[in-house]
């Protein structure tokens, strides 16, 4: 099947990118799924327990330390997604 006139050059293919872009794009779309599995009750529940942590409850330690990772996580990406996609 021949590309239509109006088409750019390898629009129809796949991209090629680096092997840093490509693994940091994987893991972008990993990330989601990660923090859905961490905010499930079986992980949450492992957390719930009578126990401080610098006198705030376990469970919300976990809850908003695993947030700030998964933003931090998210930042580092964005930013390395953002390098490799200028520099091509």
């Amino acid at each position: 099947m021949s590309r239509p006139p109006d088409t750019p050059e390898g629009a129809n293919e796949p991209s090629t990118g680096s092997p840093r872009h490509n693994r940091a794009r994987d893991i972008a779309v990993l990330l989601p799924i990660v923090a859905l599995l961490l905010f499930l009750p079986p992980f949450i529940s492992v957390f719930f327990s009578t126990g401080l942590v610098f006198g705030v409850p376990m469970i919300l330690a976990y809850v908003f330390g695993v947030w700030l990772l998964l933003i931090l996580a998210t930042r580092r990406l964005s930013r390395i997604l953002i390098e490799t996609e200028t520099s091509r």
